[in-house]
C-alpha cells in the first residue's frame, strides 16, 4: 500500500510532464514484469499499476499502443490469478461508485432524513420502534385453505395491509433484556417461496391457533417479518431506510418477547431460522447471554409444520428434540461456530457475517445493563438501610411502644 501511495502520484506527475511518459511506462512495466520481483510484492498492486500505465496510451502512436497492450497482456497472462484479481478490482471499483451514487441519492431524500433522525433519537433513548399486527385481527380470521380462488389470502406484504390492522410500538432495550414483553408474539419461520413466505396459508393458520389458546389470550401484538417490514423490490428509499433501521435491532424481539417457532426440516438448515431459535432459548443476565436453567420460564414455543399422520407426528417430535438439542444449551462461542458453518445456509452471506459480528456486542450490552441494574439495586438498598437507621436512632422507647400499641 505504501508503494502504491508513492509510485502512483510519481507516475501521474510524469504523465503530465511530457512526451517521454510512454518510454518511462515501458521501462516501469518491464520492471514490474520481473518474476523475481513479482514473488515479493503484492500482485494486486502490480495489476493496479499496470492499468494505470495503460492510461498513458493516448500519448503513444499506434505501433507503441499495440506493443504496450501486448506487454500488459503478457504480464497478466503469466499469472493465472492476475486476470481474475484485475476483474475483481474493477468490479469493486464499479460497486463502490454505484453504492456511493445510491447513498448520495438516498441522502437527498427527505423521507430518508426523517428515518435517520428517528433512528438517532431512538438510539439516545435506547428504544426501537417496530410495526406489529394486532393479535385480535388474526384471531378473528377464519381458517384459510390454500388454492381456494374465491377466498384470496387475507394477509400480504407490510405495505399492502390494511392500516387499521397495524400498530407501532416502542420496544425498550432494558425491558426486552429483562423479558418484560410477554404480550408480544414474535414468529420465527422459513420462507417457503421467494415472493411469499406462506403461499399455502399453513403458517397463518398455526399462528391463529397459537393465539387462540387460553394461555395466549394476553398476547396483543404479533411480529411476522412479511407483515411488519417493508417488502419487495423497488422500494422507495425511505422504506428501505426504515427496513434497515428495524432490522438492526430486530434481535430485541427474539430476546425479549414470546417466540413462536414454526419448524420443518429445511428450517433446521437456514441461518436466520437457527439464529432466531438460539436467541429465543437464551437467558439475559449478569453473565450476558447464557443457556437458561431448568427453573427459568421458556419464552419459545415449537410448532412442527409437517406433523400430519403418525409418521409426521414422529418426525415432529424428532424435530422438536433436535432443535432444542442444537441450540438450548449453546453458549455464545458454540453458537457462533455452529452458525458460521457452511451447512447453515443463508441467501445473503453478508447477513450472516453482520449478525455474527453483532453477537458479542449484544452480549456486552446485556451484561452492562444487568451490571447497572445490580448497582442501582445495591444503592437503593443502602439508602433504605440508612433511612431505617436514621429513623431508629431518632425514635424514643416511648415512641416505639406507642407505635406498637397502635
Amino acid at each position: 500500500m505504501i508503494i502504491a501511495l508513492v509510485c502512483c502520484p510519481v507516475w501521474l506527475a510524469l504523465l503530465i510532464s511530457g512526451p517521454r511518459v510512454d518510454q518511462i511506462s515501458f521501462e516501469l512495466l518491464d520492471f514490474l514484469a520481473n518474476p523475481y520481483l513479482q514473488l515479493r510484492i503484492n500482485l494486486p498492486f502490480v495489476n493496479l499499476v499496470s492499468w494505470f500505465l495503460a492510461m498513458s496510451l493516448y500519448q503513444a502512436d499506434t505501433w507503441r499502443k499495440r506493443q504496450f497492450l501486448s506487454s500488459v497482456w503478457e504480464l497478466i497472462s503469466e499469472n493465472p490469478l492476475a486476470l481474475e484479481q484485475a476483474d475483481a478490482m474493477l468490479d469493486n471499483v464499479a460497486s463502490t461508485v454505484f453504492e456511493g451514487a445510491q447513498t448520495l441519492v438516498a441522502a437527498l431524500d427527505p423521507g430518508v432524513r426523517r428515518v435517520e433522525r428517528r433512528a438517532r433519537d431512538e438510539k439516545k433513548r435506547r428504544v426501537c420502534t417496530f410495526h406489529f399486527v394486532k393479535a385480535d385481527v388474526l384471531r378473528s380470521m377464519e381458517e384459510w385453505a390454500g388454492g381456494d380462488a374465491s377466498r384470496p389470502y387475507p394477509m400480504g406484504r407490510h405495505q399492502e395491509l390494511d392500516a387499521s390492522w397495524l400498530e407501532t410500538r416502542e420496544v425498550e432495550m432494558e425491558r426486552a433484556y429483562d423479558g418484560q414483553y410477554d404480550d408480544i408474539c414474535t414468529v420465527s419461520h422459513r420462507w417457503e417461496d421467494k415472493e411469499n413466505p406462506d403461499p399455502t396459508g399453513s403458517q397463518l393458520n398455526q399462528i391463529r391457533h397459537h393465539l387462540n389458546l387460553q394461555e395466549n389470550l394476553g398476547i396483543t401484538h404479533v411480529w411476522y417479518d412479511w407483515w411488519c417490514l417493508p417488502q419487495g423490490r423497488g422500494l422507495p428509499e425511505a422504506e428501505k431506510a426504515d427496513f434497515n433501521r428495524q432490522l438492526k435491532l430486530v434481535n430485541l424481539l427474539y430476546l425479549g418477547t414470546n417466540v413462536l417457532l414454526l419448524v420443518d426440516q429445511p428450517y433446521m438448515e437456514r441461518f436466520w431460522c437457527c439464529f432466531e431459535a438460539w436467541l429465543s432459548m437464551q437467558r439475559c443476565g449478569e453473565s450476558g447471554l447464557t443457556p437458561p436453567s431448568d427453573d427459568d420460564p421458556k419464552r419459545y414455543t415449537i410448532v412442527p409444520m409437517d406433523a400430519g399422520g403418525e409418521s409426521g407426528h414422529t418426525d415432529a417430535v424428532r424435530q422438536r428434540e433436535l432443535l432444542i438439542g442444537m441450540w438450548a444449551g449453546c453458549r455464545i462461542d458454540e453458537a457462533k461456530e455452529h452458525l458460521s458453518n457452511d451447512s447453515i445456509k443463508v441467501t445473503n452471506l453478508k447477513d450472516k457475517k453482520t449478525q455474527l459480528a453483532k453477537v458479542d456486542q449484544l452480549n456486552d450490552e446485556v451484561r452492562a445493563f444487568f451490571k447497572r441494574q445490580g448497582a442501582s439495586l445495591v444503592q437503593s438498598m443502602r439508602l433504605e438501610d440508612s433511612l431505617a437507621s436514621a429513623l431508629g436512632a431518632s425514635a424514643s422507647p416511648l415512641d416505639v411502644e406507642s407505635c406498637s400499641a397502635i
